[in-house]
């Protein structure tokens, strides 16, 4: 399998996955009026400048197909964000195929990440500094939130129900996105988010079945759950490989502006470089 198509994957998820979020259901579903629509993304845009801490929780089923193999990667994730001090602590889960089950630590401190993964019994560190763009990316909440809007500008937008996810009242909204918009949505975050990558490297996407749900709190206009499911193919436009992606992912995010505590793990003081970590290999 290209491992560049494999790099370039796991910028789609992270991008998507970040996303880093019951009962009682409506029958009836409504179409929502472009008024409609456009009141709940002010609010929803309004709500942003007023998050300084939440925590989230999140779970990831995706399959991916290439050349007649296919292979399954489940992952799971918690974690707690600080917008106000630009601190963010995340635990993953990953269980993949061969490499079994993997688990990690993750910290965002200001302009660096921090990363800890389980090898052999003991935690590995290593610490990668970010960029302006990537920063902005992280810590704009605001400027977040105003691209997923953007996104949406065109979609069909249907009123699905209320439901109350970790005792929030919320709507359900569901979303079906432009396919041609999404796109380039994601292309555009994908230039963002990896220097690495130039955009004649970029690879084709088709998106297939798309369908996202928000949960929207009734009195903040929070979001407290999405979900996102789609069916797509990425191609490496030079070699013509393509690997077909089934994701599935839920998050929900909860405590808005309760305390957090974030600290650095001792051991992460310590970490290496991502170049001292190449140049050792």
């Amino acid at each position: 399998m290209n491992t560049k198509i494999i790099t370039q994957l796991m910028v789609v998820v992270a991008i998507i996955g970040l996303v880093v979020i019951s009962t009682g259901c409506m029958d009836e579903k409504k179409t929502l009026s472009e008024s409609d629509m456009e009141n709940i993304k002010e609010k929803i845009l309004e709500s942003q400048n007023k998050i300084e801490t939440y925590k989230m929780s999140m779970t990831m089923d995706m399959t991916m197909g290439s050349g007649g193999m296919d292979m399954s990667v489940d992952s799971s994730a918690e974690g707690e964000v600080d917008n106000r001090n630009h601190k963010m602590q995340m635990s993953m889960g990953m269980n993949m195929p061969m490499l079994g089950e993997t688990n990690m630590e993750m910290y965002f401190i200001e302009d660096t990440m921090y990363m800890g993964m389980e090898m052999m019994g003991r935690t590995e560190w290593v610490k990668t500094e970010l960029g302006e763009t990537e920063k902005e990316n992280i810590w704009n909440q605001q400027s977040y939130i105003e691209k997923e809007m953007g996104m949406i500008k065109n979609s069909k937008v249907e009123l699905s129900g209320d439901e109350k996810v970790r005792g929030v009242d919320s709507w359900v909204i569901k979303i079906t996105p432009d396919k041609n918009s999404l796109e380039e949505y994601v292309m555009s975050e994908m230039s963002q988010s990896s220097s690495e990558l130039d955009e004649d490297e970029m690879p084709g996407m088709d998106f297939k079945n798309i369908e996202i749900k928000y949960w929207i709190a009734k009195d903040s206009y929070f979001i407290t759950k999405q979900e996102d499911q789609m069916d797509f193919t990425m191609t490496d436009e030079k070699s013509g490989e393509s690997m077909n992606i089934q994701m599935d992912v839920s998050v929900e995010l909860y405590d808005y502006n309760e305390p957090v505590n974030i600290v650095l793990p001792k051991d992460a003081l310590n970490a290496k470089s991502s170049d001292e970590m190449m140049s050792g290999m």
